[in-house]
């Protein structure tokens, strides 16, 4: 794992399909006075509602304290990365809330953020169904939160990164 030979202070995990917004960089200083940071992704032009449905959210959990990140928008001190272990290896999927959570109940402070936006490029999931993606995400991550996720299916996916998607 590449966080494992990173010295610089911060980590940033994203995903392979978002570009940062133009003024990402230029904002994110003011906000490196927390442990770990996560805000939202959004798309410029396609399916719009269903990322305003995700940021509203994101934002109605994080005032309930509980982080909801998301793994392409997911910054953490390096330090606190190693201190809690790192990324659950044997998730498949939802290991970005998982770490998020874990951070948090660890006694380190964690931050919604919603003004460091990158863009989304890749839909796939979504364009299959945004109730199939939101029931899986929910459901999933509410057994996962409370401890109910059996053991035997940390390792699946249920079918999220199915082959169908291409």
């Amino acid at each position: 794992m590449a966080a494992r030979g990173a010295r610089t202070e911060w980590l940033l995990f994203t995903d392979a399909d978002v570009a940062f917004a133009a003024d990402y960089f230029d904002l994110l200083p003011g906000f490196l006075t927390t442990d770990a940071l996560y805000w939202c992704k959004t798309i410029p032009r396609r399916i719009p509602d269903y990322y305003q449905w995700f940021l509203r959210g994101q934002t109605t959990f994080d005032r309930l304290g509980i982080p909801a990140a998301s793994g392409s928008n997911l910054l953490i001190r390096r330090e606190v990365f190693h201190a809690i272990g790192g990324f659950d290896l044997s998730l498949t999927c939802n290991e970005d809330s998982e770490i998020a959570w874990r951070i948090r109940r660890n006694g380190y402070s964690i931050r919604f953020i919603p003004e460091l936006i990158v863009y989304a490029h890749d839909h796939r999931r979504l364009e299959q169904g945004q109730f199939r993606k939101t029931w899986h995400s929910l459901f999933r991550s509410a057994l996962l939160f409370s401890g109910l996720l059996p053991e035997r299916w940390r390792h699946n996916d249920w079918g999220y990164w199915s082959s169908r998607v291409e």
